[in-house]
């Protein structure tokens, strides 16, 4: 427990002096080895001549930081006091498609896009903003 100033001092200069690099390293390995297809979709599955494997896009990302003070009061004796730290990191996959296995070859199946056609989305907004125009309009009379 830090008790002084110069106790907080001293434990904020033997924090900085390890490499942030080094802790920053570690969380990469940790998320980057779980961020895999594998861990989205499993294993690939084959059954008779057949074997499929999953293909996904994995995106992955991490930070980290820390802080140092004094910038508050502590409010026991009034001593300024001051610190912070904190890392995080996310995962994010998308499914592509998948890979068929066969004895004559294989081949690439893409997967269609999750996503709505910017079309039928234009045109749902249209028709809303119709309908609340109209929904106003009777409201008001």
């Amino acid at each position: 427990m830090v008790t002084t100033i110069d106790d907080a001092r001293e434990l904020a200069r033997a924090a900085a002096a390890e490499p942030v690099d080094k802790m920053l390293d570690l969380l990469g390995e940790r998320i980057g080895a779980r961020a895999t297809v594998r861990a989205v979709f499993g294993e690939p599955v084959a059954r008779g001549d057949v074997t499929v494997i999953p293909v996904a896009r994995v995106r992955w990302g991490y930070g980290g930081g820390s802080g140092t003070g004094p910038t508050k009061s502590d409010s026991t004796n009034g001593e300024a006091i001051g610190t912070g730290s904190g890392a995080g990191g996310g995962v994010m996959t998308d499914p592509m498609g998948y890979i068929e296995v066969r004895p004559e070859g294989a081949t690439y199946v893409p997967l269609a896009p999750p996503y709505f056609n910017p079309f039928v989305i234009l045109a749902t907004g249209i028709s809303v903003s119709l309908v609340l125009r109209v929904i106003v309009r009777l409201i008001r009379g």
